[in-house]
């Protein structure tokens, strides 16, 4: 049996840096197949950085895609560059809006 945690309106942001690594800890702990995050993550200007934590913290791929929260104080175009920038460092970053393919998570399950 696959193991996949969905989170969704996280809004990392208003938590502490304390708190953001305990949440962080507490996934990975779980033994994690996979993450899907759909969307408000942070804020444009620390969503790469929370981003780029819970990759190194977690050993699964991240499955995510951006919501509105998520380009507050940027760029659209800006805030989806870097993201695609940094998920080209850390390759278990799997951005969605840039995947072409369906992915399966389980057998039966999938992305699309």
């Amino acid at each position: 049996m696959k193991r996949v945690a969905w989170l969704t309106d996280i809004h990392l942001n208003f938590l502490t840096d304390v708190q953001v690594a305990q949440f962080f800890e507490s996934l990975a702990g779980a033994r994690l197949d996979s993450v899907v995050i759909s969307g408000d993550i942070a804020e444009s200007i620390d969503v790469g950085g929370h981003l780029r934590q819970m990759s190194s913290t977690i050993a699964a791929p991240i499955y995510f895609v951006l919501g509105n929260h998520d380009f507050y104080f940027g760029s659209i175009r800006d805030v989806r560059r870097d993201v695609a920038a940094l998920c080209r460092e850390c390759p278990e970053l799997r951005y969605l809006s840039t995947l072409d393919s369906v992915v399966e998570l389980a057998p039966g399950v999938a992305l699309v």
